[in-house]
């Protein structure tokens, strides 16, 4: 049975190389360190995320679910939470930090030319 569980969770991992690859074609990127590093960071977050899949299937297995029940809410229902939920609150969050600390360093930059005067007389 924990034979099964490892083959569920390493079989996401070429799934994420082979996006990986196609995002290097679409986007005309060559391997390098940095997306090397961010390569495996990746396949990091899709074992961990598929660890935490198969956990709460296996949890609602136990609470006397079927196991196409069990798979469709466990894996759907949190898939569809983190797709449609999570990941825009994360993305609105991060953009207005950056538009706050851009905002920021042109008010800065501002005075500073203000104060400084115009250094081409």
């Amino acid at each position: 049975m924990i034979f099964c569980r490892l083959i569920v969770i390493l079989f996401a991992i070429p799934f994420t190389l082979v996006g990986v690859i196609l995002a290097f074609i679409v986007t005309n990127i060559t391997l390098s360190v940095v997306t090397f590093i961010g390569l495996i960071m990746l396949v990091g977050i899709v074992v961990n995320n598929g660890i935490v899949l198969v956990d709460y299937t296996n949890m609602l297995r136990k609470r006397n679910y079927s196991l196409r029940d069990a798979v469709m809410e466990g894996g759907l229902l949190v898939s569809v939470l983190v797709t449609l939920i999570l990941i825009p609150t994360m993305y609105t969050v991060f953009h207005q930090r950056t538009l706050i600390s851009d905002r920021a360093s042109a008010r800065l930059n501002k005075r500073t030319v203000q104060m400084g005067g115009d250094s081409e007389n």
